[in-house]
């Protein structure tokens, strides 16, 4: 039986290497691939992959905190999808528990990495082998035998942990750098505003630009509350904005 191993980022490729090599002492009629090292040197790996997905009979993904989201994983597991039942879809949990599971994968056959798990794994795989099955006694204790070896690999793998990486929501560093510059842009209009115009004017041009530039970008309303604190100082940064004219330096922005 062919059984395609999904893997994604270092710990996943980690115990999915371990696991090539694991299950084959386990149970020598099942063919695991392991794409770094059962593709052929200068072939065009993408669609050997694609040829293994086709004739593959069976697929484990080796999922982790890490990679759960990863579209790479989503492929594989949606080809995998495709090709069978979802009862030929496993999925080794690497550090996560069943419940941590989100989207299409939470409905393949979840198994824990710990002894049990693994067990289950292999008596399910081994049960597709049908009329070339062996016996569930003799592979227990097979399983019960090497389990150790594999079990250093899961450990220390998991024990890895990678930095929590940065999401897709913007960093405070990089909003805070962005209300600065308009900050700025909004100072510089103002000390253009007044060489033009009397106070009156200078109050409502001043108001008028703030509101336009908070409409218009995307963070209105945390901006919004520094329209009011210039509004509070307007006096302060009137007196900064004079200040600035007298060193001939207003265009450039004093905040």
């Amino acid at each position: 039986m062919n059984l395609f191993l999904s893997w994604s980022k270092d710990r996943s490729q980690a115990v999915a290497e371990a696991f090539h090599e694991w299950i084959q002492c386990v149970n020598q009629k099942i063919i695991p691939f392991f794409s770094p090292k059962d593709l052929s040197g200068g072939i065009v790996w993408i669609n050997e992959l694609n040829t293994q997905l086709a004739k593959t009979n069976a697929g484990i993904i080796f999922l982790t905190p890490e990679n759960q989201h990863e579209p790479w994983i989503q492929f594989e597991a949606g080809a995998l999808a495709k090709g069978f039942s979802a009862n030929r879809v496993f999925v080794l949990l690497i550090d996560l528990e069943p419940h941590q599971v989100e989207g299409p994968l939470s409905n393949f056959n979840l198994s824990k990495s710990d002894e049990d798990g693994i067990k289950k794994l292999i008596l399910n795989l081994n049960d597709l082998l049908e009329e070339n099955k062996v016996s569930h006694h003799i592979l227990n204790k097979v399983v019960d035998k090497y389990y150790p070896d594999l079990q250093l690999t899961i450990n220390n793998t998991i024990a890895k942990r990678p930095i929590k990486e940065e999401t897709a929501k913007r960093s405070s560093a990089d909003i805070q750098n962005e209300m600065l510059t308009i900050l700025r842009s909004l100072s510089n209009r103002v000390a253009s505003l007044e060489k033009r115009t009397g106070e009156e004017k200078l109050v409502s041009d001043y108001n008028s630009a703030i509101l336009a530039d908070l409409a218009k970008n995307e963070n209105a309303k945390k901006l919004s509350r520094f329209y009011d604190i210039i509004r509070e100082n307007r006096k302060t940064l009137n007196s900064n904005l004079s200040f600035q004219e007298d060193d001939g330096s207003s265009s450039s922005g004093g905040i």
